[in-house]
């Protein structure tokens, strides 16, 4: 059973961290996410999902944040790509807006900014992780094509 004082800390420095006027993610803040998520699988996966929820926010910038904190993850853990392969398309669709039922929220700049970012993190995490994960490699690989990052 995960320590709730220690869920709801991890909560709250991804929100922080995730804050829609901030220019980017405090390093302070994501160091002591990292710090935290490294005791447990669990604690990962909570990370993920504040995340996920983060990346559903009616601002692009919270987005962007959100995504560049789920990098961070996503390279140091494999229980985060894990999480991240599982619920790729998800995870796509909060990240590009593919969806006509489902476009990004403005600002529309922003958005574009959000959707370029993601296509060039999912080529990284292709080219760093696409051995280890084949189907991630895939759909990061269609996902790059779609949104013309080469």
């Amino acid at each position: 059973m995960l320590d709730l004082k220690i869920q709801q800390r991890l909560r709250k420095l991804i929100d922080e961290a995730t804050v829609k006027n901030c220019p980017a993610v405090d390093l302070s803040l994501a160091k002591e996410i990292k710090q935290i998520v490294k005791a447990s699988p669990e604690l990962v996966s909570s990370a993920y999902q504040v995340l996920i929820s983060r990346l559903g926010t009616k601002h692009c910038q919270t987005r962007i944040l959100a995504l560049e904190l789920c990098n961070q993850l996503f390279t140091r853990s494999r229980d985060f790509r894990q999480n991240v392969s599982r619920d790729f398309d998800k995870f796509l669709e909060l990240c590009t807006g593919f969806r006509p039922e489902s476009p990004l929220p403005p600002p529309r700049d922003v958005a574009d900014r959000l959707r370029r970012r993601s296509a060039e993190l999912f080529q990284q995490w292709s080219e760093d992780f696409g051995a280890h994960y084949p189907q991630l490699f895939v759909r990061c690989d269609m996902a790059v094509d779609i949104f013309g990052i080469r």
